[in-house]
């Protein structure tokens, strides 16, 4: 099941909104009703929360599912890739371990398991899903650059990429990505 699927991108975002917010030198605790510490513990505890629901990862969402490596997924992961960078000093060897886990999972399904959809008409471009995918390719080799396929995601990543708007004169070009034409 999915059901957990939705609210766990609204997790994300939150997650990552506490993470900024806690590492915000302008924060004003008065302001925001929260103190730092709460924000970081909040935080922390999401992103626990998250990582753990994945289906690489030991723990489910409170309705006993997991979530991940759907077309989706990517989008909320990368939603909140900006308070992991925020707050990575303070993640625990566990929570590295478990975002490892996840973001190459993730690779792993978008490189063997998600084509890559692209044209000009609607139903044959899917110019939103392949930007996302790129993205969490790119992000694992990014912040995990000893990842056994490094090679395997970055060719997938040019080519979600390359592929993430297509417009007519693609057809037509000779440009060259990753020793592959744009045609």
């Amino acid at each position: 099941g999915t059901s957990c699927h939705w609210p766990m991108q609204t997790n994300c975002n939150v997650f990552a909104a506490y993470s900024v917010m806690a590492t915000d030198p302008d924060l004003d605790e008065k302001v925001i009703g929260m103190s730092r510490d709460e924000l970081t513990s909040d935080a922390l505890a999401l992103l626990g929360f998250i990582l753990k629901g994945h289906k690489s990862n030991s723990g489910m969402c409170g309705d006993g599912n997991k979530i991940g490596l759907s077309w989706i997924s990517p989008l909320g992961y990368e939603r909140m890739m900006h308070g992991v960078e925020a707050i990575w000093d303070q993640l625990s060897p566990e929570m590295i371990e478990n975002l490892r886990n996840m973001l190459i999972a993730e690779s792993d399904w978008h490189t063997d398991e998600m084509p890559v959809i692209a044209g000009l008409n609607h139903e044959k471009n899917k110019p939103e899903s392949n930007i996302w995918s790129a993205c969490i390719l790119s992000r694992t080799v990014d912040m995990f650059p000893d990842v056994e396929r490094k090679d395997d995601y970055l060719e997938k990543a040019a080519n979600f990429f390359t592929n993430g708007i297509s417009i007519p004169s693609d057809a037509e070009c000779d440009d060259i990505i990753r020793g592959k034409k744009v045609k």
